[in-house]
């Protein structure tokens, strides 16, 4: 009987058609993933070119405090020469670096935030440790709220947060933070004291 079985099984196998994927349908799964990965592009680079980014004064403290740090990752540098040799390598995109006076610089590295990048650096001012930020001023939002002034035609926005005072500024489309523990009109007056 099994053996009846397996013969009329066999039969009616051979019997009916191999069903095939009729070739359009094959055209339209193929259009389909074409437009699934050409979407994800998009999405990703939506994405990644957002709009400027804002730092909030407790990051911008947080950041100062990691620059400062001895598991930071930044190079050491002596000069503002050998930091733009060191940022270029690590961002191609990497803005005109302004004049540090005095030549106080220790280190430098490139920060990533919010999906967008500034360079870091670590100097000392008076004996004071302090951070340098500089982004492209169209990458970074200027804090709304924020106390301001305006001293040689240029506004100076400033902040504080967990005793890090922070001095935001842009000029020549440059986005310019200044961090540390030092008073603020000091701070200022090292932040207009950087030139393109």
């Amino acid at each position: 009987m099994d053996e009846l079985r397996e013969r009329v099984r066999s039969a009616v196998s051979r019997s009916r058609p191999v069903a095939r994927t009729p070739r359009w349908f094959t055209s339209f799964r193929a259009i389909a993933a074409i437009l699934l990965i050409a979407g994800a592009i998009v999405a990703t680079i939506v994405v990644t070119s957002r709009g400027p980014v804002l730092a909030s004064a407790a990051e911008l403290s947080r950041i100062h405090r990691d620059n400062r740090s001895e598991g930071s990752h930044a190079i050491a540098v002596g000069s503002i020469q050998s930091a733009r040799q060191v940022l270029t390598t690590q961002w191609s995109d990497c803005p005109q670096l302004p004049q540090v006076p005095g030549e106080v610089l220790e280190s430098c590295h490139v920060h990533q935030f919010g999906g967008k990048r500034f360079a870091c650096f670590a100097l000392k001012l008076d004996g004071q440790h302090l951070s340098l930020a500089v982004a492209h001023a169209a990458d970074m939002q200027l804090p709304a709220g924020a106390k301001s002034f305006t001293r040689g035609g240029i506004n100076y926005y400033v902040q504080a947060s967990g005793g890090v005072n922070i001095i935001i500024a842009c000029r020549d489309g440059l986005w310019i933070c200044v961090m540390g523990e030092l008073p603020v009109e000091r701070m200022v007056d090292f932040a207009a004291s950087l030139r393109a």
